[in-house]
């Protein structure tokens, strides 16, 4: 079995070293991965991609988790399981969706424009990541690809999936920080059909839990696929 990582917004696929199983490291700020013209279609892209097969493992984090949602949804019965790491499954209130696209757009429009200490100062200020830093380099990055993703991918665009998770069969691990309050409440209400399904709320972490709790991360990650 292949585990398909993929990051979120801002993301590398070295984010993924932490692992030394058989791992794809995804690279999702690319020119071909943004030619979709929806979160959808780029389901449907990746799930086509000849790295992908049958009995292989999908893991996203927060905006790679979002991504990930929509490929299982294109063939749910192709993954021999999942695992959605800080993953928001999706807004249902039509304000809520409005103000989120904005919010992104606006965001979009900084990255093309502003510097980017600025920009990364602020970025890693938010309580959301909870003082784990992750250094981002502008030169790693293409910034019209970076806007391109905040303007196709935003969670105001996505589906909206947190009652369609128990129509899916197969093994599902949804984690989630302790501190990440939102994100814990949202994993509340979520259900599941696979008796392997879980959620783990990791004490002590945030939005960054992979980074913050490396070691418990990587042994529920590797406890989930011997389970599988």
């Amino acid at each position: 079995m292949t585990l398909h990582a993929l990051h979120g917004f801002l993301g590398l696929p070295s984010d993924w070293t932490m692992f030394d199983t058989d791992v794809e490291k995804w690279d999702l700020i690319t020119e071909e991965s943004l030619e979709s013209a929806s979160m959808t279609d780029w389901g449907v892209w990746f799930s086509n991609q000849d790295q992908v097969k049958e009995e292989d493992i999908l893991l996203g984090y927060s905006m790679g988790g979002r991504l990930a949602l929509h490929a299982l949804f294109q063939k749910p019965s192709h993954w021999k399981g999942a695992i959605f790491v800080s993953t928001h499954p999706g807004l249902t209130g039509e304000k809520e969706r409005m103000e989120r696209m904005h919010s992104d757009w606006a965001l979009a429009k900084r990255f093309l424009t502003e510097e980017w200490d600025t920009l990364m100062e602020e970025w890693e200020a938010q309580e959301l990541f909870r003082g784990v830093t992750l250094q981002r380099r502008e030169s790693d990055y293409k910034r019209e690809l970076l806007a391109s993703s905040l303007f196709k991918w935003s969670l105001g665009l996505q589906q909206p999936f947190s009652h369609l998770l128990k129509q899916v069969d197969i093994p599902i691990l949804w984690v989630v920080g302790e501190e990440d309050h939102k994100f814990v409440e949202v994993s509340n209400h979520l259900e599941f059909s696979n008796p392997k399904s879980k959620v783990w709320v990791v004490k002590g972490a945030g939005h960054r839990l992979p980074w913050s709790h490396t070691e418990s991360f990587k042994e529920q990650v590797h406890q989930f696929m011997e389970n599988l």
